[in-house]
Formats: structure tokens, sequence, C-alpha cells
């Protein structure tokens, strides 16, 4: 990794390189609604009318949402969205990102009904990966420890009642850092265990690959990766993943 990569916020959180693209779009998209609301606004002041007030109040909140994002992921901050410790999410964090949200909310609830992929699959004995489930009833048997990496959802209230359940967010498309993994991963025991984010596909393969490398289950990233594909073929092991995995078991590759 670069210097530049090797960047680390106030909040202790590695700025890592391949995802300043998402901080620029969302950026962009700041400027751009800034713009709209300020065309409404003045158009509102001219011609009069509610007809410009509802689609400002709209666009700027939307451009909130959008300078919120942006900040979120310049300083690599998993807790943007206010998820809590015990798995909830602050009132304030729901609020100022609905317009982000309302879109992920969708997605969750069309992939849930009508995708055929598995809710979750088997990686090793007693240790499966997989999405955000509906309740603690769902989840397979004889899980006892659930990771939750989803930074923008709580966790169902039936889940994170659970004695078992541990919340370690990542930004989606982020990463966390390798202290951050060790420290967390230490924590967790040898067999069942239910470690999902939002899809069970993006930030799951990112940290069960790391949880096989610290664990020893795999020698290698290739062979985590592969371990992690054939469990889950729709898992995708992003590049910004990979570069970070590759920086932080350098001698595992």
């Amino acid at each position: 990794m670069t210097e530049e990569q090797n960047q680390t916020n106030k909040s202790g959180n590695q700025c890592f390189e391949p995802t300043r693209h998402i901080y620029t779009r969302y950026s962009y998209l700041f400027l751009a609604l800034m713009l709209i609301s300020i065309f409404l606004i003045q158009r509102g002041v001219v011609k009069g009318g509610f007809i410009y007030y509802i689609p400002m109040i709209i666009s700027l909140w939307c451009a909130a949402a959008a300078g919120l994002l942006s900040s979120a992921y310049q300083t690599n901050d998993p807790l943007a969205f206010g998820k809590q410790e015990n798995g909830s999410q602050v009132w304030y964090g729901i609020i100022s990102f609905v317009p982000y949200l309302i879109p992920l909310w969708i997605r969750q609830f069309f992939i849930t009904r009508c995708t055929k992929e598995p809710a979750y699959n088997e990686l090793l004995p007693s240790i499966y990966i997989g999405r955000r489930l509906s309740h603690a009833r769902k989840l397979p048997e004889g899980c006892t420890t659930i990771v939750d990496l989803a930074a923008e959802f709580p966790e169902t209230k039936s889940i994170r009642s659970l004695p078992g359940y541990k919340s370690f967010p990542i930004l989606e498309a982020s990463i966390r850092s390798k202290e951050e993994l060790s420290e967390f991963i230490a924590t967790l025991p040898e067999r069942g265990i239910y470690i999902h984010c939002g899809q069970g596909h993006g930030r799951t393969g990112f940290f069960t690959a790391a949880f096989l490398l610290e664990r020893g289950y795999a020698k290698t990233i290739e062979e985590a990766e592969a371990m992690l594909v054939a469990a889950r073929p729709r898992l995708k092991l992003r590049k910004s993943g990979k570069t970070a995995l590759s920086s932080y078991y350098s001698d595992k590759k």
C-alpha cells in the first residue's frame, strides 16, 4: 500500500484509496443537489407557490444525505449511520439518511423475497455466512454468536437481543484496519458463528476472509477467497478488500 493509502483519520480508521471514488461521487452529488435546491428556492421566491417548496425540501434533504455520505467515506467512519454497539440505530441517523436508505430498504425487501440465493451457507462446520435475517428463528441451528457487519441497518430486535450478538459495522464497499479486525476476531468462539452484512456478499467476504486467515483455516488470500466462493457463489471479494488483505497478511500471499 502507498503512503496515502496508509493514512489514518482521527478516529483510527484507515482512509483507503480505492474507496475514494465513492467519496468523490457523493461530493459531486451533494454539489449538484445544492445547485438544484438554490434554483428551486429562487423560483419559489420569484414566482411563489408551494409547487417549488416541496421539491426544494426534498432536494435539500437528499443533498444533506449526500454530504453526510461523502464525509463518512472520506473518514471511513463505520458509525456514521448511528449504529450502536447493541445493534440499534439512533433515530437521527435514520432520518438524516432516509433518501439513501429508502432504495436500500426496497432492495433488501425484494432480495429476501425474490432471490433464489439461500439466506445463508455453511462455510465450515457450524460457521455460516449470509445476509441480514428478519428474525432470530431463521438463524442456522446451533449459532450462538452473530457478527453483524451492516453499518446502515439496525439489527433485527430478536437477534440483537441475543447474548451472543456482536456489532462490527463496515461501510458498504469499505474496510476496517488490521488491528480492528484482529482484536474483534480474537473475541469470537471456534464454532457456532453466523456472519452477515446486508446481502452476505462484499463485507461478509472481506471480514470472513480475514477470519479464515487469522484462524489459520486458509494459508493464502486466494485460498480464503476460493473457500468463500465455494460456499456462497455470489459472494464477491472486492478489489479494495483484496488489496487491504494483501497488505494485512503480506506473509500469506
